[in-house]
């Protein structure tokens, strides 16, 4: 049976569980106030502080989670940074891997509500993060083969969060090589990329 609540979009997802939910606008607006607190928590610390992962792709179906993608400048301001954010309620999970970036959480009553992804701006990682984020938001078809690999692993691991990662590890690989040959596609082009999505934030030197 699929572990898939069309309906309940309230951020929570207890641990080791899969549960997906029909995308909500409110977690956009969430993902806002979080990002006042973050940047006021990390000041310089920050350079920049993005939504990222499902629940920041229209029409997606996600867990309720909000991945927030951050770039510091050098390793000082990360662990700068890993300290301001435990002030404000994030748990230090460690470094995980170059494309994880070092993970913080926060949890509430339902689980896990929000998963901070701390990066150098330099990393490639990074900026993947934005570019199969915003071909996701510009791309139906992609969006669309999206949604099948993760309801059908939803189903297939509805207790294990770490199978169901991993199982997904290929889908996401392509999709960030789809998006790296799109984006270099427009760039010679002259044309920004992506075409009819919404627009980066400003990086802030």
């Amino acid at each position: 049976m699929a572990n898939v609540a069309e309906t309940d979009t309230a951020l929570g997802v207890g641990s080791g569980q899969v549960r997906l939910a029909a995308h909500s606008p409110a977690w956009a607006a969430q993902f806002e106030q979080e990002r006042h607190r973050i940047e006021a928590a990390l000041g310089l610390f920050a350079i920049d502080v993005q939504h990222v992962g499902s629940t920041a792709v229209p029409g997606l179906q996600a867990k309720p989670i909000l991945d927030i993608a951050i770039a510091v400048a050098t390793p000082h301001a990360s662990a700068q940074a890993v300290q301001r954010l435990g002030a404000i309620g994030y748990r230090d999970l460690g470094w995980r891997s170059a494309q994880a970036g070092h993970l913080l959480e926060r949890t509430g009553p339902r689980g896990r509500t929000h998963c901070i992804h701390l990066l150098p701006l330099a990393s490639p990682h990074f900026h993947d993060y934005l570019l199969v984020r915003d071909h996701l938001r510009s791309n139906l078809a992609a969006r669309a083969e999206y949604q099948v690999v993760k309801r059908t692993l939803a189903q297939q691991h509805p207790q294990d969060r770490r199978a169901y990662t991993a199982a997904k590890s290929a889908e996401v690989a392509r999709l960030i090589a789809q998006a790296r040959a799109r984006s270099a596609i427009l760039a010679a082009a002259g044309l920004p990329f992506p075409i009819g999505g919404a627009p980066l934030r400003a990086v802030h030197h």
